[in-house]
């Protein structure tokens, strides 16, 4: 069924007696104000974002890895990444922040961890793993488009594909020194800190 409206006497009329209707005194408790109340809410939510990004410029302003990939904030994004599981926030956000478990960052913390990637081209960090890392070439193209990425083209790349990522190149992701196992495989974690397998689990 059409249910479009066409431009008729009635719609014009409605037109003049609303701004007509304007112009008149404001009967009832002051003070008036002459907006709806959801274009204050939307005015207000503005201000909180732009509040929220000044913020993040200055705070991360040390931090190269973090605002490479997290330039502002961005709701959807955060919405998409608030509605997933515990295991997949923990493991996302240390990705994007580049804390996460690589062997640059567990060298930092035990120097008996080299920090050099498997594939002995670069230290193993996140920016190595996301962008040109040859052990994961497939997995990117599959996820990105691409099997070599730009660093500054990280910023534009949704969360979910990097999400895509982590699943397709799981399996080639290694185990680090000793009985420390890299978190990226998803193994269960004993209570004194180390990382035990506790049998077939997904990353996500």
């Amino acid at each position: 069924m059409d249910t479009r409206t066409f431009k008729h006497d009635g719609n014009e009329n409605a037109d003049i007696l609303a701004k007509e209707g304007s112009r008149l005194r404001f009967i009832g408790p002051s003070p008036a104000i002459g907006v709806s109340k959801n274009a204050c809410k939307e005015k207000v939510k503005k201000w909180e974002t732009q509040d929220l990004n000044i913020l993040w410029s200055k705070e991360t302003d040390k931090y190269r890895q973090t605002r490479m990939l997290i330039t502002s904030f961005d709701p959807k994004q955060a919405s998409w990444l608030t509605s997933k599981s515990r295991n997949t926030i923990r493991i996302m956000t240390g990705i994007l922040t580049g804390h996460y478990d690589f062997r640059r960052m567990l060298n930092i913390m035990d120097e008996r961890v080299s920090p050099m990637c498997p594939c002995e081209q670069e230290e193993d960090t996140a920016e190595h793993f996301l962008c040109r890392c040859d052990r994961f070439w497939r997995s990117r193209t599959e996820a990105f488009g691409h099997h070599i990425v730009e660093r500054a083209s990280l910023r534009d790349i949704p969360w979910r594909r990097i999400k895509k990522l982590l699943i397709s190149a799981e399996d080639s992701l290694t185990p680090t020194l000793g009985s420390r196992r890299n978190p990226l495989l998803n193994k269960g974690a004993s209570t004194e800190g180390e990382y035990k397998p506790s049998g077939p689990e997904t990353l996500f």
